[in-house]
């Protein structure tokens, strides 16, 4: 017994006719695999489909209140240290919400380089094994929505004593 796709599969040059699978895979909501040969395979599906699929991939963001009275090279003591275990960043700001901008910007950096170096990330494990998280991010329709993402709903965040690596 072979076995088969369960979804429509169709080739590239079928695919330039694209309303068609457009109305099969958005608007009936079945995802349609499109292939060409001797290259990677596609998937045309509903957007909600994919954003529902990455939901798993959440983030732990951790919190460090720094001490006023540790040494920081250009930034004083005190403040904030927020890092992103996923990714592997962190950023630093004087208050709480400038921390948190600052690592939402730092995530809005480091999704677009990682999209614009796909190929080159792939090669590497531990960056690879972020894609899902960086397609999760890539996929937020916002800033609002990617800091619900890292930070939650409410936004209120528990503040660990100690300064990163202490």
């Amino acid at each position: 017994m072979v076995a088969q796709s369960l979804v429509h599969e169709v080739n590239l040059t079928d695919a330039r006719e694209l309303s068609p699978l457009y109305t099969e895979a958005v608007r009936e909501g079945r995802p349609v695999v499109i292939h060409r040969r001797g290259d990677a395979d596609a998937v045309l599906a509903r957007l909600e489909l994919l954003r529902e699929l990455l939901q798993p991939y959440t983030f732990h963001v951790h919190y460090y209140e720094e001490d006023a009275d540790d040494e920081r090279e250009g930034e004083g003591g005190g403040g904030y240290t927020i890092e992103v275990e996923e990714l592997n960043l962190a950023a630093y700001g004087e208050t709480l919400q400038a921390a948190r901008a600052a690592l939402l910007g730092s995530v809005r950096s480091f999704v677009q380089h990682y999209l614009d170096s796909f190929d080159r990330y792939l090669h590497f494990r531990d960056k690879a094994a972020m894609r899902f998280h960086v397609s999760r991010l890539a996929l937020a329709q916002g800033d609002q929505e990617r800091a619900e993402m890292l930070f939650g709903d409410s936004g209120t965040a528990l503040v660990v004593r100690g300064a990163v690596g202490s």
